[in-house]
């Protein structure tokens, strides 16, 4: 039934095979692909009256969600990208807007790589006109490498006493959407709870979208200290936990952050944002970022590569929020007991083994970051190896191309560079730039 004045409404979806019996539509109803989704409203924009769209699929990160929780299949599908064909053209990222597509940086420039931890299976990106991709049928993403999957013998770790909260310790946890920063936020609460301590948390997530800013405000005081506001005041926080490393460098951050108060503990992981789909040359801006934090807590700061490692020793990036997790609280820095995180974990219900493993992982990091770093990267001889100058690089395309094709096709490139050199050197401006 179609309520009175509606004049048409348009049904956009990702599957039209849901809707092949459409006996039980009524006839003002329209069925569109969502590849139509921009074209769709343009049109009812032009209906006198009243016009409705629908738009029938599930979010693309909740999909992720159910995946995990085992409500949902998993795709049988997998795409990749080849980056020896890969010519960094950035097109797949205007196709399908996704941040799982990240900047690879390889001896013949920037290329693009597809992250699959954080993958939504989407396939958007496929929609470009491009030979690199390739999708793989019955496979799921590889894990730990077979060398890490026996531990090796591990000293016991000490345990430091955690911090003292007999006023409001305030934790902010910066990060991006999809990672799980709201989870870190409720297994603190939930660890302070179990210890009978006074807890708020607030979660700040925005546009709540994949790779959007979000944060957690968390307020953990002793029992008979009540915790009035939930939201961190400027200046009063005693943790920065910054799960992604741009969102800790944000405004709203730093304002939170005074030095001789705040200490950071920052993922170095650089994760590609929004605005690469747009701009195939975007370049992360590291180093502003650092000097950002150096400003507002002076040298009270702890910097690792928690993606990094984690995906290396627990075959999945989403590992590396528990990681840091766990660094913070072996750093002494957190007003809970490791018990009371683990104990939290465990209700979470949510991948236990591979979350408590995270969270160890992270510990040891904190307490021997160069064995850790030898355990993922065996030692392997030192290669000085000095910038490559213009004759070097060329030799090396030149043989590439050779390969690839044939000497003829390396000579055509060749001979341009030659040219070019010859241009500049008429105009005074020889060199190698």
């Amino acid at each position: 039934m179609v309520a009175e004045g509606v004049q048409r409404i348009a049904l956009v979806t990702e599957d039209l095979s849901r809707y092949a019996e459409r006996s039980g539509l009524p006839l003002a109803v329209t069925l569109h692909d969502r590849s139509q989704m921009d074209q769709v409203p343009r049109e009812l924009r032009e209906v006198k009256g009243v016009s409705v769209l629908i738009y029938d699929q599930v979010c693309a990160a909740e999909k992720r969600r159910r995946r995990k929780h085992g409500e949902l299949a998993q795709a049988a599908r997998r795409v990749v990208i080849n980056p020896a064909v890969c010519e960094g053209c950035g097109d797949c990222g205007v196709q399908s807007n996704c941040t799982s597509i990240a900047p690879l940086e390889t001896r013949l420039g920037r290329k693009r790589v597809i992250d699959q931890s954080s993958c939504n299976t989407d396939y958007s990106c496929v929609k470009g006109f491009c030979p690199s991709f390739v999708t793989i049928t019955g496979a799921t993403p590889k894990q730990a490498k077979d060398s890490l999957k026996q531990e090796p013998d591990w000293p016991e770790l000490a345990e430091p006493e955690p911090a003292i909260c007999d006023k409001p310790y305030n934790i902010l946890i910066n990060g991006i959407g999809g990672t799980g920063v709201i989870t870190i936020g409720a297994l603190l609460g939930m660890a302070a709870h179990l210890e009978g301590k006074q807890v708020s948390v607030l979660d700040m997530t925005g546009m709540s979208q994949k790779n959007g800013a979000v944060s957690s405000h968390v307020r953990i005081s002793s029992a008979s200290q009540a915790t009035h506001a939930q939201r961190i005041a400027s200046g009063e926080a005693d943790l920065v936990l910054g799960c992604d490393m741009l969102t800790s460098a944000s405004h709203d951050a730093l304002a939170k952050m005074r030095v001789g108060r705040t200490h950071a503990v920052i993922n170095l992981h650089q994760q590609a944002t929004g605005q690469f789909t747009r701009q195939p040359d975007w370049q992360f801006p590291a180093d502003d970022i650092q000097t950002l934090l150096k400003q507002a807590v002076a040298e009270n700061t702890d910097y690792v590569d928690a993606t990094r490692l984690a995906t290396a020793l627990c075959g999945d990036a989403m590992a590396s929020n528990l990681f840091m997790l766990g660094f913070a609280w072996q750093k002494a820095l957190l007003p809970v007991s490791a018990q009371a995180l683990l104990r939290a974990i465990e209700l979470n219900g949510v991948a236990v083994d591979a979350n408590c493993k995270a969270f160890m992982w992270g510990r040891r990091t904190a307490v021997d970051l160069k064995r850790v770093e030898a355990y993922v990267s065996p030692a392997r001889p030192l290669l000085f190896k000095r910038r490559e100058n213009l004759d070097e690089a060329t030799n090396y395309r030149s043989a590439f191309l050779t390969a690839y094709q044939n000497a003829a096709y390396a000579a055509q490139y060749t001979r341009l560079v030659q040219q070019v050199r010859e241009a500049e050197a008429r105009l005074g401006k020889g060199g190698e730039a």
